[in-house]
């Protein structure tokens, strides 16, 4: 067997292998590699499978339609770790104001779901999140709303906080004078 071919069957093997491994990373982690991980295993798989992707157009048809597989059979899963990050934060919010009707406890969770909320307010919150975040809102927003001490609480601070309009503050002012000069 002269050097080429030995070569292919490398090529061949280790594709092989890397793509087993790359299957039962998403079996198991739920979530493409990350770049910027502890595991150095995922991170060799990680650049295993930018170089893949990188390089597409060069690979064997037989190649080809295995890579096509994994990114059909596992298309509903993310390849950003901000966006996993984010799914594992819904869900388990999610999952309690379901179980328990109200907020969680935690500090951070409330952060995430009022960071949220005014981006979900303001359109800014990414496309690919608003379908989960809606559905969250939709909970949430009929808890606070039957939650007596977040009602007074937020009616305070908007009172409190609320501006007064420039035509209201002048038309005072005007009155103020008028009032003055008439005494």
């Amino acid at each position: 067997m002269n050097k080429r071919n030995t070569q292919v069957i490398e090529i061949e093997r280790l594709f092989s292998e890397n793509l087993q491994k790359i299957e039962m990373f998403l079996q198991r982690e739920k979530h493409f590699p990350f770049c910027i991980v502890s595991n150095i295993e995922e991170l060799k798989l990680h650049n295993w499978w930018n170089d893949i992707n990188k390089f597409y157009d060069i690979l064997s048809n037989e190649h080809k339609t295995e890579i096509q597989r994994i990114k059909h059979i596992y298309s509903d899963l993310t390849s950003k770790k901000s966006d996993y990050k984010w799914l594992e934060n819904f869900k388990s919010m999610y999952e309690y104001v379901r179980m328990y009707n109200e907020l969680p406890l935690s500090v951070s969770s409330k952060q995430w779901y009022f960071l949220n909320k005014k981006k979900y307010e303001t359109n800014t919150l990414p496309q690919s999140r608003i379908e989960n975040f809606k559905k969250l809102y939709d909970i949430v927003e009929e808890i606070l709303k039957n939650d007596l001490a977040y009602q007074y609480f937020k009616n305070r601070y908007e009172k409190r906080h609320q501006p007064k309009r420039r035509v209201e503050y002048i038309d005072s002012i005007v009155i103020k004078r008028f009032e003055d000069r008439i005494r």
